[in-house]
C-alpha cells in the first residue's frame, strides 16, 4: 500500500491517491504528510482518491481520531473532495464527513473522479507530480 501526490497549479489542486491496501497506519502516515506539506502553502483545493485501494481497512476509531485534528489550512479557503467508488470507502468517508462539518464545512464524498472534478469546476486538469521534501 502507497500512496503519492501530484498538483495541478493551473486549478490550485492537491491529489492524493492511495492504492493498494489501506491501513489505520498509512491513513495516518498520508495524513501527517499532507498536513505537514500543506502547513507550508497556500490554501488548495484538494482531492484524496480513494479508487485505486484493493483492501479498506481503516477503522472507526482511525477515523474519529483523524477527524479530531485540526485542519492543516483555513477550512473556509480550501475544498475537500474524497473520491470513493467502493461501499466501504465511501462510508467511511461519510463519517468523517459527517464528524468535521463544524470544522471543515467545505468537504464532499463523490463515487467518482469526474464527479470531483464538476464539483470543483476543473475541465482540463494537469497534474504533474509532487516533490513531497521541497
Amino acid at each position: 500500500m502507497g500512496f503519492f501526490a501530484d498538483f495541478d497549479p493551473t486549478n490550485n489542486i492537491l491529489r492524493i491517491t492511495l492504492e493498494g491496501h489501506l491501513t489505520d497506519a498509512v491513513a495516518f502516515d498520508c495524513a501527517d504528510k499532507v498536513g505537514a506539506f500543506s502547513a507550508s502553502q497556500p490554501p488548495t483545493n484538494t482531492i484524496v482518491d480513494l479508487s485505486c485501494t484493493t483492501k479498506y481497512d481503516v477503522s472507526p476509531e482511525a477515523i474519529r481520531r483523524l477527524a479530531r485534528t485540526p485542519p492543516s489550512t483555513s477550512p473556509t479557503t480550501q475544498t475537500l473532495v474524497v473520491v470513493a467508488p467502493k461501499a466501504n470507502a465511501y462510508g467511511m468517508s461519510r463519517m468523517f464527513q459527517m464528524m468535521t462539518e463544524g470544522t471543515r464545512p467545505n468537504q464532499h464524498v463523490v463515487r467518482s473522479m469526474d464527479e470531483a472534478y464538476k464539483l470543483l469546476g476543473v475541465k482540463s486538469p494537469d497534474f504533474r507530480p509532487l516533490n513531497w521534501d521541497r
